[in-house]
C-alpha cells in the first residue's frame, strides 16, 4: 500500500533514505564526518541505487553545496527514479538561520541548478527554533505551498531541531516531518500523536554513530573535521557505556546482530522512513537485509523500555520517562 508521502510525490519511496551530510566530504568551516572523494560518494550513490535505495535526504548547507552537486550529477540520467530532499533556512553554519522568502528562494534556485533537476521533491524546513516554528516560517510555508501548486516543488516538509518541537507545527502543513529518534532519545514518543505517525522519518537512528560495533569498542578521538570533535568528552564517554549496554541487552536474548542494525531495526518498530548517513559501501551493506525490517517481540520492547527509563543518557539533563507501546 502507497503512503500519503508517495502520493504526494508520485513516486515509490524506499525506507531508508541515505543522507549525505558526510557524503559533500568534511571542511574547516563546514564539517561533517570526516574526509571523503567524489568518487567514493559517487559509488556509495551507485550502489545505494542499484540495491533499491532511491531516497536522498540533502541540504545546500552540506559539504558546502558538494553534497547537492555530487546527488545532480550522479542521478541525471535517473531523474524520474530518485527523490531529493534538500532544505531551506540554514545557508552558514556561522550565521543565524534565515527563513525568510527572498533567503528561501535563493537557496532553492541554487539547490535546483546543483541537483541538476527543474524540480524538487521536497522542500525542508531546517532545524528552525521554537520562535522559528511559532513566527518566522509561516511566510515562507505559505510560499512553498504556492510551488507546490505550481508543481516546481512536489512536498512540503521539516526537519525538527528537536522532537518536542512536534507540538508546535500543524500536521496538516508538512508532508514529512524529520524528528531525532533512537535507542539513547525516545521524547518523540512523548509527544507523537496518531495525525504524526504516517509523516514522520527518523533521523540520527544510530545517534550521530554512537550506536554502532566500532564506537562502543574504539577509544573517543575524532579529527578535527569530524564535528563530533567538538562535543563533550563526558557526553561521548556516557554514549559508549550505554552503547555497551545495549550491546548485552540484545546479546542476552540471542540477537546476532550487530548494534548499528538493530539500532536501525529498532526505528523501524515504529517508523516507515529512517534516514541514515554512511561513509563507505561496507556500512550500507550491513542495512541492506530484510531482517532490519522484522519487529521485535514485545519482550525485547520491554526490557528496552525497562532499561532506557531506568538509565541516564544526557549530562545534566534527564530524560523523560518513556513507556514503549506497541
Amino acid at each position: 500500500m502507497s503512503s500519503n508521502l508517495e502520493k504526494t510525490l508520485g513516486k515509490k519511496l524506499s525506507k531508508i533514505c541515505l543522507g549525505t551530510w558526510g557524503l559533500g566530504s568534511s571542511t574547516s568551516k563546514v564539517p561533517s564526518y570526516g574526509l571523503i572523494t567524489k568518487k567514493k560518494s559517487k559509488e556509495i550513490l551507485n550502489f545505494s541505487f542499484i540495491n533499491k535505495i532511491n531516497f536522498f535526504d540533502t541540504a545546500g548547507i552540506y559539504g558546502d553545496g558538494k553534497s547537492e552537486q555530487i546527488l545532480g550529477e550522479t542521478f541525471y540520467k535517473h531523474r524520474d527514479r530518485v527523490v531529493f530532499a534538500t532544505k531551506i533556512g540554514c545557508y552558514d553554519f556561522d550565521k543565524k538561520l534565515d527563513f525568510s522568502v527572498h533567503r528561501s528562494k535563493k537557496l532553492i534556485n541554487e539547490s535546483l541548478e546543483r541537483l541538476n533537476t527543474d524540480y524538487l521533491d521536497i522542500v525542508q524546513f531546517h532545524s528552525p527554533s521554537e520562535l522559528d516554528l511559532k513566527k518566522n516560517i509561516k511566510q515562507t510555508l505559505d510560499f512553498l505551498k504556492e510551488l507546490k501548486k505550481e508543481k516546481k516543488i512536489r512536498a512540503i516538509g521539516i526537519s525538527l531541531s528537536s522532537p518536542l518541537h512536534l507540538k508546535y507545527i500543524d500536521h496538516k502543513d508538512f508532508d514529512l516531518i524529520q524528528a531525532n529518534f533512537n535507542l539513547m532519545d525516545l521524547r518523540l514518543l512523548k509527544v507523537l500523536s496518531k495525525k504524526f505517525r504516517s509523516k514522520i522519518m527518523i533521523r540520527t537512528a544510530l545517534n550521530f554513530g554512537t550506536l554502532t560495533e566500532k564506537f562502543a569498542r574504539r577509544k573517543i578521538s575524532f579529527s578535527k573535521l569530524d564535528h563530533r570533535s567538538r562535543w563533550n568528552l563526558s557526553q561521548l564517554e556516557l554514549w559508549q557505556n550505554r552503547a555497551n549496554d545495549y550491546k548485552k541487552l540484545f546479546k542476552k536474548n540471542g540477537n546476532k546482530l550487530s548494534l548499528q542494525q538493530n539500532a536501525l531495526r529498532f526505528c523501524f518498530n515504529y517508523f516507515n522512513y529512517v534516514n541514515i548517513g554512511v561513509m563507505n559501501i561496507k556500512e550500507l551493506k550491513e542495512y541492506l537485509t530484510p531482517v532490519i525490517f522484522r519487529p521485535y517481540s514485545k519482550k525485547t520492547l520491554v526490557e528496552i523500555s525497562q532499561f532506557y527509563n531506568s538509565s541516564d543518557f544526557f549530562i545534566a539533563k534527564l530524560k523523560p520517562k518513556i513507556k514503549i507501546k506497541k
